[in-house]
C-alpha cells in the first residue's frame, strides 16, 4: 500500500505562550483520531508549534484506505421467500437497501434461524478526499480560552489566522478555514524571516523548518526537564501534562525567536 507524509500548518498571530502546547497537542490528537476513524493507517505523528504556528506532521499516511467486506443479515427466510421459493418484496427491499441484487443474497444461520444475508464490499477511502474534513474537525476541536474576531469576518479563534498549509506529499489539498484557502506559503519570524517560504514537499519542509539545530536544542531542553517534579517551586508535570507549568511557559517564550 503506497503512503506519503501529511503536513498541516495553521499560521496565526502570536499565540499566548501558556496555551501553545495544549493547543498543538489537541490539534495532533484530532488529526490522528480522524485518520483512525477513516481507516487510514500511518506510522507516526509529530506536533510542532511556535507562537505563530500549530503544525502536525503525520508520517506514511496511506494514500487509500483498505477495502473491506462485511456481512449484513436480513429478514428470516420465511419472510424472504414465498411458497414457490421466489424472493418476496421484503427480500428485494433488503437487497436494494444494501446495493446488491436479490439473486446475490445468501442464506445463513443466525441463532438457530435461517435468514438471508448480503456480502457488502466497501472500497477504502481516498486520503486526499477525506483529509480536508479531518483537518477542519481537528481545528474545530482545539481548546480556545477566549475567542476573538478580526476584520469583517465572523470566524473566531484565539488569535487571527493568517495562513494555512495542507500538504499530502508534494500535493496541496484544498481546505477553506477562517476565510482562507490552503496553499504552499508559510511565514517565519515576523522580523527575522518576513518573506513567505514556499513549501514543496512535506519531508523537505520538516527538515528545513522544524529539524534545525536551534529548534532541536530547545526541544532537547524540554525533553530533558519534562520529568522533573518541581521547577522554581512549581509542580508542573507530575500528572503527565507537559502543557502546564513554568518550564513549558519559558520554552514557549524562548521559541518566539524562531517565529
Amino acid at each position: 500500500m503506497s503512503a506519503t507524509d501529511l503536513l498541516f500548518e495553521l499560521g496565526t498571530e502570536e499565540l499566548p505562550a501558556g496555551e501553545i502546547l495544549a493547543m498543538a497537542a489537541a490539534l495532533c490528537q484530532g488529526v490522528t483520531d480522524g485518520l483512525t476513524e477513516a481507516s487510514l493507517p500511518f506510522t507516526g505523528v509529530h506536533p510542532f508549534s511556535t507562537p505563530r504556528r500549530l503544525t502536525v506532521w503525520v508520517e506514511n499516511v496511506a494514500i487509500k484506505g483498505p477495502d473491506s467486506e462485511h456481512k449484513v443479515v436480513g429478514p428470516p427466510v420465511s419472510a424472504a421467500k414465498d411458497d414457490s421459493g421466489a424472493w418476496t418484496k421484503a427480500a428485494e427491499g433488503f437487497a436494494r437497501k444494501q446495493g446488491v441484487s436479490a439473486n446475490d443474497l445468501i442464506v445463513v444461520e443466525e441463532q438457530g434461524e435461517q435468514r438471508v444475508a448480503a456480502h457488502i464490499s466497501i472500497k477504502g477511502v481516498q486520503a486526499a478526499e477525506v483529509i480536508p474534513d479531518i483537518i477542519a474537525n481537528a481545528v474545530a476541536g482545539i481548546p480556545v480560552s477566549k475567542r476573538m474576531r478580526w476584520g469583517r469576518s465572523r470566524d473566531e479563534f484565539l488569535r487571527p489566522v493568517q495562513w494555512l498549509v495542507l500538504l499530502l506529499g508534494d500535493a496541496v489539498l484544498p481546505l477553506q478555514l477562517f476565510g482562507l484557502e490552503s496553499g504552499r506559503e508559510s511565514l517565519g519570524h515576523r522580523f527575522h524571516q518576513p518573506l513567505p517560504d514556499i513549501l514543496d514537499h512535506v519531508v523537505d519542509v520538516i527538515r528545513r523548518k522544524f529539524l534545525s539545530a536551534t529548534l532541536q536544542g530547545i526541544l532537547q531542553l524540554w525533553n530533558a526537564n519534562r520529568r522533573l517534579y518541581f521547577f522554581r517551586g512549581e509542580r508542573f508535570c507530575s500528572k503527565g501534562r507537559p502543557e502546564c507549568g513554568m518550564l513549558a511557559f519559558v520554552i514557549c517564550v524562548v521559541i518566539r525567536t524562531l517565529g
